[in-house]
């Protein structure tokens, strides 16, 4: 009998048939036979390929963490996909012949493993390519780290710049983690993959280019508002967010080298996370021998773990950068642990930066900073989720953008006014971008007997209900009187003539 036949051959069933199909799906995955094996020629039931199989007790068993790397791309993002094959594999082989897949469960999940292989094949770039690109790698240095260099370029044929990360010799490990996390996540505050070349002992990825470079080339620009600093807290926060969650299909992802270096920006100030060559899929992320020991580094890294907890340590960091204008290593203190002891003594006003300091409205300061404070814990549980950060930081910049652009747009008797509204206790707590839509949309006055609206133009007009001789419209320039109304069926209300519709903003009408 030769390999494809189910060892308890005695008895041939449907599930015997699912034996031989794994044993094919093997034989092509692995460009072997079951029937021919180097090391024990004399086996000819399949079980020399199988045997690895039967002993797994998890998928993390199929294949060891460390990837073994060679120049088919294949050879490394395989990891998950071999580990796919395999583990269809295992459920031919594994267990009583009657828990084996059917024929349609198997097909399925092989056709899911054929779409991942074309869009891998579909994002290779050429190293001709590339280096045409970077004339040679020689010129435009876009930045480095400790396993790489990005040189920005055009590729052929294309009209928009790219950055080729070129990763050193001995970096495959950190190479492939990247390349396998950007494959498969995508969120608008994460670095977006353009493609990979891996030809040459070259190992090559390929990104979206962003044009300002790193945010901490700018934490001291005057020119970075406080909004604008705001809404790169937010765009941060919401990428750990995503990172952090974990669903059926995705891992959770903990980055383990947040900081301000590892932020890019394009000409909106939109900002992205890069850099995931450190990252950890590990649910115990106890591995931490390559980790950056710095000033952004959890303190709670001696006890041999770094988690989702320990990003927010580091986020927490640049938050104090961000408010601070300066590195966190700068002037010989550590920002962390030096912010924190300000916000202790009451005196972290004295820390922010000089320049944006009389923009920031006091409220928006103090929810800034509680949620700062909070990342940088010493205690990993009592620190925040980066969901709950996002939270409060669009808190923050809700109360900004009320004193920026809302209430500039408002009449300055519009406390006043809304005083005068039918429920005036309601308006005393709404923001201001509210008050600005409640009278746009126009409110009534009922003691003063006055339709009030806000212009387009910000101009403010005000009706005056039709009484039994005359209807008047006036606004803050002028008064105009109409034709007399000797009877009106809309007596002690707004009653609108034809000459005051036409000066009226169409919505009114």
């Amino acid at each position: 009998m030769h390999g494809y036949i189910y060892p308890a051959h005695e008895v041939l069933i449907e599930g015997s048939d699912r034996w031989s199909e794994g044993s094919s799906i093997d034989h092509s995955s692995h460009e072997r036979s079951a029937w021919t094996s180097k090391d024990h020629p004399s086996r000819s039931d399949g079980r020399t390929m199988v045997e690895p199989y039967l002993s797994i007790t998890s998928k993390d068993q199929v294949y060891p963490s460390r990837l073994s790397f060679d120049q088919n791309i294949f050879q490394l993002l395989s990891k998950s996909n071999r580990r796919m094959v395999d583990l269809v594999n295992l459920q031919h082989f594994k267990g009583h012949r009657t828990y084996r897949p059917n024929t349609d469960k198997v097909q399925t999940q092989m056709h899911q493993q054929k779409v991942k292989e074309n869009r891998i094949l579909s994002l290779e770039i050429s190293l001709k390519d590339i280096m045409l690109a970077t004339e040679n790698f020689s010129v435009n240095c876009f930045g480095s780290g400790r396993y790489w260099k990005a040189y920005e370029g055009k590729l052929p044929n294309a009209s928009t710049t790219i950055v080729a990360k070129r990763w050193d010799s001995k970096s495959d490990d950190q190479f492939g983690t990247e390349l396998d996390i950007l494959f498969k996540r995508k969120h608008k505050n994460i670095i977006r993959l353009v493609g990979y070349c891996s030809e040459r002992n070259e190992n090559i990825i390929v990104y979206e280019h962003m044009s300002k470079g790193s945010l901490d080339k700018y934490l001291k620009d005057s020119k970075l508002k406080w909004m604008k600093r705001l809404q790169i807290c937010i765009d941060v926060a919401s990428a750990l967010d995503f990172l952090h969650g974990e669903n059926v299909t995705l891992k959770k992802v903990v980055h383990r080298n947040i900081k301000s270096h590892s932020i890019l920006l394009n000409d909106d100030w939109d900002a992205k996370i890069s850099n995931f060559e450190l990252s950890s899929l590990d649910s115990s992320h106890q591995n931490i021998k390559y980790i950056n020991k710095d000033a952004y580094l959890d303190p709670q890294y001696n006890q041999g773990s770094l988690t989702e907890k320990s990003d927010i340590y580091s986020f927490g960091v640049i938050l104090f950068e961000i408010l601070c204008g300066r590195l966190t290593w700068e002037e010989g203190h550590e920002a962390g642990p030096l912010a924190k002891h300000y916000y202790e003594q009451a005196k972290l006003d004295e820390m922010v930066f000089a320049d944006i300091k009389e923009q920031i409205v006091p409220q928006s300061l103090t929810t800034f900073v509680d949620i700062a404070y909070e990342c940088l814990h010493e205690d990993a549980d009592k620190r925040p989720k980066a969901g709950d950060v996002v939270i409060q930081l669009k808190k923050a910049l809700e109360i900004q953008e009320d004193f920026e652009i809302w209430e500039p747009k408002l009449p300055r008797d519009y406390k006043e006014i809304m005083g005068l509204s039918q429920i005036p206790e309601i308006y005393h707590t709404k923001q201001k971008k509210d008050i600005y839509e409640k009278l746009s949309g126009g409110i009534l006055l009922p003691k003063e007997k006055v339709w009030f609206i806000l212009s387009d133009s910000g101009e403010s007009n005000k009706m005056i209900s039709a009484t039994a001789e005359m209807f008047t419209y006036k606004n803050h320039q002028q008064s105009h009187k109409f034709r007399s109304i000797h009877i009106s069926r809309f007596t002690h209300s707004l009653c609108l003539s034809l000459s005051l519709c036409i000066c009226m903003p169409a919505h009114i009408i």
